[in-house]
């Protein structure tokens, strides 16, 4: 066991010597290789989503990005220009924190399977 843990030590001190080091600089950043894959990619899907969803509810606006229901901590709840206090009190309560959102999260509708077809499907309609 002790042998296992020293063989772990030592093999994360050469992979965190020989990383790659960048600087939170553009050029820095910008010198990092591009994958192969990602010169081909035509098509790419990003999800996510989390206890934002429960409520799922942000009222349009016409500022950009300002109708994202991800910011509803900090865009909704405690907005009292864009109905976003009245929202969360009528239909949580105004003690109710974000945290309690948690527990009410159960990604029912997660079905990786069924997105992927989906998403294929979608892809083989694309012009490009």
């Amino acid at each position: 066991m002790k042998k296992t843990i020293l063989f772990l030590l030592i093999l994360m001190q050469f992979t965190i010597v020989t990383s790659q080091k960048f600087k939170n600089e553009w050029n820095s950043l910008d010198s990092r290789p591009i994958p192969p894959w990602f010169e081909d990619a035509k098509f790419g899907i990003f999800i996510h989503w989390g206890v934002y969803s429960v409520p799922s509810w942000r009222k349009v606006e016409d500022r950009r990005y300002a109708s994202y229901a991800e910011l509803y901590y900090a865009r909704v709840m405690y907005n009292t220009e864009n109905g976003g206090v009245e929202f969360h009190k009528k239909n949580y309560s105004a003690d109710f924190e974000y945290r309690d959102f948690a527990p009410l999260f159960r990604a029912e509708l997660y079905d990786p399977v069924y997105w992927s077809e989906l998403f294929k499907k979608q892809e083989q309609n694309m012009w490009f």
